[in-house]
């Protein structure tokens, strides 16, 4: 049968005569996917370096470079905005927030 890798994160990671499969996960999770995604295709491959690891981990998201924690004080002088109406926007995109 297939050789199948399940995780708490809520996905499976299914590999059958070389074709790799993932099903499930959600936009929380799917930096954990992308990571078994690449171990498991690294680990069924025909690759001279065996020790790759997945970048995943160490690649800041989009919205992350120029987060500040005053980030949202500034998007409610700038633009007028309540206080919880800044920091929401500031949680969902980081340093993009004022482009929103």
């Amino acid at each position: 049968g297939p050789a199948q890798k399940g995780t708490a994160k809520g996905h499976v990671v299914v590999e059958r005569e070389g074709l790799v499969t993932v099903a499930g996960g959600n936009w929380t999770t799917y930096r954990s996917v992308a990571q078994s995604v690449v171990d498991q295709v690294v680990a069924i491959g025909k690759f001279q370096e065996k020790s790759f690891k997945c970048r995943t981990p160490s690649i800041m998201l989009l919205g992350g470079h120029g987060y500040s924690p005053r980030l949202s004080l500034q998007l409610s002088k700038d633009f007028g905005l309540s206080h919880s109406d800044a920091e929401l926007l500031v949680q969902r995109y980081g340093d993009q927030a004022p482009s929103v």
